[in-house]
């Protein structure tokens, strides 16, 4: 069985402002085309704010509008210290 990627949300080389974020993000919620609630889109903004990337996607079961429950599936792609950058995001996903 071939899992397909859906990807909803692709950000390409920026440093992320999470105003702009967010609005991309609730446009996104608001059509069906990511199941993530206020706070969540709210909570992955502030995580990813002022992060150099060279792109940013969401995939996953979030992506189904079909689905239920799921984790959030992020994948951010930076030369910018990866795995300093991947804590930085969980820690200010979680504050």
């Amino acid at each position: 069985m071939t899992e397909s990627i859906h990807t909803a949300v692709a950000v390409r080389p920026q440093t992320l402002a999470s105003d702009r974020l967010l609005a991309r993000l609730n446009e996104l919620r608001e059509t069906g085309l990511i199941r993530l609630d206020t706070e969540e889109t709210s909570a992955l903004a502030a995580a990813l704010d002022g992060i150099v990337v060279d792109s940013v996607d969401l995939f996953g079961s979030r992506v189904e509008p079909g689905s239920r429950g799921g984790d959030i599936d992020i994948l951010v792609m930076t030369t910018n210290k990866p795995l300093e950058i991947s804590r930085r995001i969980g820690i200010r996903f979680f504050a």
